[in-house]
């Protein structure tokens, strides 16, 4: 009996390239990218967590991430991939080594973060920080107008620092210093904040929504709510209003 298909023996059929794999190859190699940048902005970059909050470190320490992440196309997308491969590169092995000890390298974090996301062309990112083994500080520093910066977990300390008329919406809890220094833009937390929320901020809104503040700091401008109440600048009662406008009437 003749095989028919014996004349296609020597047939080897082209691999095609699906348009699927090309689009994972340009995602992992932009992830390797910013895995890389990362790599050295915390090797050659300190930042002295006893001395903070202190504008100029922050300042110094942020620079060196624009400088890092100059260069890099990355997309929303690519952000949170990134926030899940920093999970895993700084996860230990056992619960008891959880580095929550070493403030700056988590404070670095969150400046490369935000330098990613201060950079990126899209108007409205995602970071989902559920699982990370500390929290991260700094997250959203110097936001710029026009982006709304998504987060859900548990923020270190001065989330929105500096913020620069963007939004930040985080879906958890945020430790101390929220808003220093802000200069525009809104600050929403479903949970709760700690200590000096809204030190040294000069406009824009903080709003505390579902839990409680552990402190207001001394608030320059803007307003901090909790819940519908505003509780920085305290609002005037109306008998403070009547005693102010007689102080101010000029004697006839």
């Amino acid at each position: 009996m003749v095989n028919p298909f014996a004349e296609f023996q020597t047939c080897r059929p082209r691999r095609r390239a699906l348009p699927l794999d090309r689009i994972v190859a340009i995602r992992d190699a932009r992830l390797e990218q910013l895995m890389a940048g990362y790599t050295a902005y915390i090797a050659q970059t300190e930042l002295d967590w006893d001395r903070m909050p202190n504008r100029h470190l922050t300042d110094q320490a942020y620079e060196a991430a624009l400088r890092c992440v100059t260069g890099l196309v990355c997309d929303p997308d690519d952000i949170e991939d990134f926030c899940f491969s920093l999970e895993q590169l700084h996860t230990p092995t056992t619960a008891h080594e959880l580095p929550d000890n070493a403030p700056g390298l988590w404070g670095l974090s969150g400046l490369y973060l935000s330098a990613l996301c201060n950079r990126t062309k899209g108007s409205r990112l995602q970071l989902r920080l559920q699982w990370m083994p500390a929290r991260l500080h700094l997250l959203g520093y110097k936001l710029p107008a026009g982006k709304r910066l998504n987060i859900e977990g548990l923020c270190g300390d001065l989330l929105g620092m500096a913020l620069a008329g963007g939004e930040i919406s985080l879906q958890g809890s945020a430790f101390h210093g929220v808003g220093y220094e802000l200069q525009q833009g809104r600050i929403t937390i479903s949970d709760n904040a700690g200590e000096d929320v809204g030190q040294g901020m000069v406009g824009g809104e903080i709003h505390i929504l579902g839990g409680r503040i552990r402190g207001v700091g001394q608030v320059c401008g803007g307003s901090v709510y909790l819940g519908q109440r505003r509780v920085a600048p305290a609002p005037i009662e109306p008998d403070e209003r009547h005693t102010s406008a007689a102080r101010e009437r000029p004697p006839a």
